[in-house]
């Protein structure tokens, strides 16, 4: 699914300052020069690349061309200023954001490994967890996706979307009773939480089979489906603007991802 973007740019204060003489001719200087940059300044993509070609091991700047790159639908590119700015500085965020390309890409390889490297970096970091648990889910490795929304649900207790993954897991691995025990948590914690209604609903409408000897439960459903973490996160900042490059701050990467989850044959 196509990720949605938002980016609440924060704008910097403005000074009053007294008007004199010297003051107009720096305003007559400054005019100058800002009519020899505006060719510079046609669009966000083109300051990045200016804050790029300006600066050097700017790590933010790559980054934040890589959310307009993505945004362009030019995952492959952006994916290569992600690893850029990786490699100057590996950030939780970076390495999350790369985790959802990839994933969107259709590798994930480097989808776990990079939502793996954002944990280690910052293991509070939920929307991390949440993607990954989603990507093991989504694989068949539920033991795995288990230990890692348990863990998340450790730091972020007061998280419906964990909750409700955790009862997408168990119900996956034929576990009714914690299912629908998560998914009431998640009401609780979000009266309005959809995927928990619906999954209550679909528990409700399957009647349990019969155990096997070994007392093995049922195998569940298929086509439940996962949700995925909210907020991606960006930095920007003033890092991006050495050199001379006046640049926006406060970059916010938003979206909802969800991905189906279908219960092992």
């Amino acid at each position: 699914m196509p990720a949605r973007w938002c980016r609440p740019w924060a704008r910097a204060a403005r000074l009053k300052l007294p008007v004199s003489l010297a003051a107009v001719a720096v305003v007559a200087v400054a005019a100058m020069v800002a009519t020899r940059q505006a060719a510079v300044w046609r669009g966000p993509e083109s300051l990045w690349r200016h804050a790029l070609a300006v600066t050097r091991d700017n790590d933010v700047a790559h980054q934040n061309l890589a959310v307009l790159l993505d945004d362009a639908g030019r995952p492959e590119e952006a994916l290569q200023h992600l690893k850029a700015s990786i490699a100057i500085k590996p950030r939780s965020e970076t390495h999350f954001n790369a985790g959802n390309v990839t994933a969107a890409l259709g590798r994930p390889d480097e989808a776990e490994a990079h939502y793996r490297a954002a944990l280690r970096l910052n293991p509070s970091l939920v929307e991390a967890s949440l993607n990954l648990g989603s990507l093991l889910g989504g694989q068949g490795r539920l033991a795995e996706a288990r230990q890692v929304l348990l863990s998340a649900a450790e730091r972020q207790p007061g998280l419906a979307s964990v909750q409700y993954n955790l009862a997408v897991v168990a119900w996956m691995q034929g576990d009714a009773g914690e299912a629908t025990l998560r998914c009431r948590r998640a009401l609780e914690l979000e009266p309005a939480h959809a995927g928990s209604r619906q999954l209550l609903a679909q528990i409700a409408a399957t009647p349990p089979a019969p155990l096997a000897p070994s007392s093995a439960p049922s195998a569940p459903v298929r086509g439940n489906r996962f949700s995925r973490g909210r907020g991606r996160r960006w930095r920007t900042g003033a890092a991006a603007s050495r050199g001379g490059a006046a640049v926006p701050r406060g970059s916010r990467r938003c979206a909802a991802w969800t991905s189906s989850a279908r219960a092992p044959s």
